[in-house]
């Protein structure tokens, strides 16, 4: 009953976000349905945690009766659109045997480490320090404050971060509304189901562009290293902020290539809920706005750019309001940035720069990654042509940006020693984008197939 109970809101969530998928990615688009299924579930429990929020947002407090309500009644105006929609209906799968043996492969490494991740996280119920001292705590506060959920903004719990964002919270928080309990395997639940479904997306993907064969192995790269297997299962944000940004870096992709309003949409709604997982997540989603319009002029040019950006912004805008309310009404300044361009006592100084690009080269070598960091490098400079062509380009130029403006805040903020805050800080920034390090690995490696 516990286990049911559990499983409830994830289940519904997927119900309510394939709905909302089907909607915006109809049959016409030809989305595989694997990849459907991991964006239902993703948008789904981003739409519960949205209106679990409004909760908060109206009533200054949480009212379970309330958020459930919402979530009945949206799943059922979402019904009725998708019935009497022709285009919106669910087509009868296509299942043949040669279109199975092709995934027997990953659906067994799937399940293999899916077996794997429940064990280990078994020995790591509770998380990591952050898990504890930050995401499981701000959820206790929105689950179990009241009308004094508020207080984790207070200036003395400054160490748990009060500035960051709360999708992972409010998911938290939505599945604790069943259990009736803030139990301690909901985050464990949390953490491994996004942990899945970011090396499912990853397969998928792959799998689609390339057709090859070989398309299992980023899953086994992924979540076949101990230290990456301890990264998804610590309840951190990182692991929705690897999904989020995954899947809407793929989108973003899929828009150009088929000039598809519905994969703009898409996108547009994947990275607003990108911006709501970390602030790592706003600057995320900031750099693909930006690169979105000359990506899609790029090497070529179609009539529909005008109109798929719209579209792209438009969704992008609608699903960043949780994330615009949420920095203009709750969250506290930043209390763990010193400017060092301006600071006198602990300015911004040459050594430290290259403090930050020595360690870079540390980290790429670090035993922890068991050389995956140098495969990964070595192969992207053997293809660094293939990185650069109309499909790769946004990846290599995306990382590029995110990790050029990693190393600036690294650099101007000046309010921890580096070498200390990069041994506990760079490695996570690097794990939430290893899933899209390993899609341009794979894409660079292998040419388009039809």
């Amino acid at each position: 009953m516990t286990m049911l109970l559990t499983m409830l809101p994830y289940a519904f969530s997927l119900s309510l976000g394939l709905l909302a998928t089907q909607l915006i990615l109809p049959p016409k688009e030809n989305c595989p349905l694997i990849i459907k299924l991991c964006l239902g579930q993703a948008v789904g429990l981003a739409i519960s945690a949205y209106l679990t929020f409004l909760s908060f947002i109206l009533f200054d407090q949480l009212i379970p009766f309330f958020v459930i309500f919402l979530n009945l009644i949206l799943f059922l105006t979402l019904t009725f659109f998708v019935a009497t929609s022709k285009e919106n209906h669910f087509p009868k799968p296509k299942i043949t045997w040669a279109k199975t043996k092709q995934h027997i492969g990953a659906c067994l490494a799937i399940f293999l480490l899916a077996f794997f991740l429940i064990r280990q996280s078994n020995f790591y119920v509770h998380g990591g320090w952050d898990a504890w001292s930050v995401w499981n705590l701000k959820a206790k506060f929105l689950y179990l404050g009241g009308e004094s959920w508020g207080n984790m903004f207070e200036p003395m719990l400054w160490r748990s971060s009060p500035h960051y964002p709360l999708l992972l919270p409010l998911i938290n928080v939505w599945a604790w509304i069943f259990t009736q309990a803030p139990v301690y395997y909901v985050p464990q639940s949390t953490a491994i189901l996004f942990s899945l479904l970011t090396a499912t997306f990853l397969y998928a993907a792959i799998k689609q562009e390339t057709k090859s064969r070989f398309a299992f192995l980023p899953i086994l790269l992924f979540l076949g290293s101990p230290f990456v297997v301890r990264q998804c299962i610590s309840q951190y944000s990182d692991i929705l902020f690897a999904f989020y940004l995954l899947s809407g870096i793929y989108c973003l992709m899929k828009t150009k290539e088929k000039n598809s309003g519905a994969f703009a949409a898409m996108a547009g709604l994947l990275l607003g809920c990108l911006t709501f997982t970390k602030g790592e997540g706003l600057l995320a989603a900031g750099i693909l706005s930006l690169l979105f319009i000359p990506y899609l002029g790029y090497k070529s040019r179609s009539p529909k750019d005008a109109e798929l950006s719209l579209i792209f912004f438009t969704a992008l805008f609608l699903t960043s309001l949780p994330l615009l309310f949420f920095k203009l009404v709750y969250a506290p300044d930043n209390v763990t940035f010193t400017n060092g361009l301006v600071s006198q006592t602990h300015p911004s100084t040459l050594p430290r720069l290259k403090a930050i690009l020595i360690y870079y080269f540390l980290e790429l070598r670090h035993m922890k990654w068991n050389g995956l960091l140098i495969i990964t490098a070595l192969t992207l400079l053997i293809k660094f042509r293939q990185m650069l062509n109309s499909r790769n380009i946004l990846i290599s130029l995306f990382l590029a940006g995110y990790f050029g403006m990693i190393t600036v805040y690294y650099y101007i903020n000046t309010q921890f020693e580096i070498i200390w805050w990069l041994k506990f800080t760079l490695a996570r920034v690097i794990f939430a984008t290893l899933p899209v390090i390993l899609l341009l690995t794979f894409l660079s490696l292998f040419e388009k197939k039809t």
